[in-house]
């Protein structure tokens, strides 16, 4: 396992070290920050020259000067915290640090969200191996090791982040203990400065505007609308009449029905009149041949007669009568 390089921004300051558990548990360097002490102050600030001043250097700055980078990183402003890890991580590199993993002290009442900004800090500083260790765990690791207390917390988070797999950590709230937030000592602002926090410098995630809900109160009922202009009436466009094609008549004239039928019932009385014509002429020829033939075997008779002139006279009288009779 490599070296892993803590840091530790506490009331003293800041504090870095540099600890192997694997190599040497009870070993740990402590990187050169402040003068003449360990810790270097934990102010950050803009100087002269538009660079960002970390510890002393910053403390005695002209600009704004920001002493909580732990706890702005908590809101989402990691700038500041950005600046300190550089800081130290440059100053670890002069002393002759290899540490490729980054332990970081954080408040007990850390929560999820806060430590992963802290982490996003230590992004932005070039490191990818980070870990955050509670103040409370840092301070019980470091009570086996003889340190001074100012950099017992430092050694302590950098055991415990030298380790592949750290022991599990016990905070004050798994005892049941109310955690509140430190708010650190109260710092005075200048008297020309305004008020609220001020940045620096370049943040990587400033602190997002508060949205401001726009809502559009709701009309009276009883209030009267509004008066509408009254529309202008528009004029009709002329309406085109369709193209109409004139329909015939395919019916049959009525005048040659009837000429039909009046040609019909003519043939029809033509032919009854010629039907009873005909027939009384047939009549008429059937009693000729009756008459004729009475007659002619009247003469027959008559002629075969007895040659006597009494019968003769007698013969011909009734042939006459006959005849006339007939």
């Amino acid at each position: 396992m490599s070296e892993t390089l803590s840091i530790h921004i506490g009331e003293a300051g800041i504090v870095g070290v540099i600890a192997d558990a694997e190599a040497d548990p009870t070993a740990a360097t402590v990187v050169p920050l402040g003068s003449p002490g360990p810790a270097a102050s934990r102010a950050v600030a803009a100087g002269p020259d538009g660079t960002v001043l970390v510890g002393d250097a910053a403390a005695s700055a002209d600009g704004p000067i920001v002493f909580d980078p732990i706890d702005r990183a908590r809101l989402g402003r990691t700038g500041a915290l950005t600046a300190v890890i550089t800081h130290v991580l440059e100053r670890a590199a002069i002393a002759g640090s290899t540490a490729t993993r980054l332990a970081i002290v954080v408040p007990d009442d850390f929560d999820g969200d806060a430590r992963d900004r802290v982490v996003v800090a230590a992004n932005g500083a070039g490191i990818t191996d980070v870990v955050t260790v509670p103040e409370t765990a840092a301070a019980a690791r470091a009570s086996s090791v003889p340190a001074d207390a100012v950099v017992a917390v430092a050694i302590g988070a950098a055991l415990i982040g030298s380790v592949d797999l750290a022991p599990p950590i016990i905070t004050r709230e798994d005892l049941g203990e109310t955690v509140r937030p430190d708010p650190g000592p109260a710092i005075p602002a200048p008297a020309d400065s305004p008020s609220g926090s001020i940045s620096v410098f370049d943040e990587s995630d400033p602190e997002p505007e508060p949205i401001v809900a726009v809502r559009q109160s709701p009309a009276s009922v009883a209030a009267q609308p509004a008066p509408r202009p009254t529309p202008r009436p528009q004029r009709p466009e002329p309406v085109t009449a369709p193209l109409t094609h004139e329909i015939p008549d395919r019916s049959p004239p009525i005048g040659l029905i009837i000429g039909v039928i009046v040609l019909l019932v003519a043939v029809v009385v033509l032919w009854l009149l010629l039907f009873a014509v005909g027939g009384d002429s047939q009549n008429t020829t059937n009693v000729v041949p009756d008459t004729t033939s009475t007659t002619t075997e009247l003469a027959a008779t008559t002629t075969h007669a007895p040659a006597t002139s009494s019968s003769t006279t007698t013969l011909s009288t009734t042939s006459t009568a006959a005849v006339s009779s007939t």
